[in-house]
């Protein structure tokens, strides 16, 4: 803990990453996740987003045919972006050399919240946290089908983050 070791990606998460367009879903497949965004019907994924980016804190769920999500959980000053296909058994969070490399202060923590009804399940370890600025810009990147910002790489995550609490992991 005095290193900062807990707070950075492990070795094993470093030497899993891979750019946008190594995952296996295709930027054309996402939708709104319609149960989370449903007075959203019939807005496009880039309107909610715009919508997302005037709010404080909050959550964007996308959900492809194939099953698999992407998400963005932000708060006033970080955020994070998720993909998970349980199919693949790929669990993704997107990572750049400005994530967080110590312990995200209880008040600035960012939870992992339901994708269906957005009540908050876990909270996400502080390595998973990037500018919020960064956060919003690699998530319109991926629905373009561009790749991720410079420097921004996903990275597989197969810890039990479940022990992570607010302002502790």
């Amino acid at each position: 803990m005095e290193t900062g070791e807990y707070f950075r990606p492990t070795a094993d998460e470093l030497a899993s990453a891979r750019a946008a367009s190594e995952i296996p879903t295709p930027p054309s497949a996402w939708a709104l996740e319609p149960d989370f965004h449903i007075k959203d019907k019939g807005s496009s994924i880039q309107a909610v987003l715009a919508d997302a980016a005037q709010l404080e804190q909050g959550d964007v769920f996308l959900l492809a045919s194939d099953g698999a999500r992407l998400s963005l959980s932000f708060g006033p000053r970080f955020g994070v972006v998720e993909y998970q296909n349980a199919a693949d058994e790929l669990y993704l969070y997107a990572y750049s050399p400005e994530n967080v490399s110590e312990q995200v202060p209880a008040g600035e923590h960012v939870d992992q919240a339901c994708p269906c009804c957005g009540v908050g399940m876990l909270w996400y370890p502080s390595r998973f946290h990037m500018p919020r600025r960064l956060a919003f810009e690699a998530l319109e990147r991926l629905v373009a089908g561009a790749e991720l910002p410079a420097d921004c790489r996903w990275l597989a995550y197969d810890d039990d983050i479940s022990h992570v609490s607010e302002g502790c992991g």
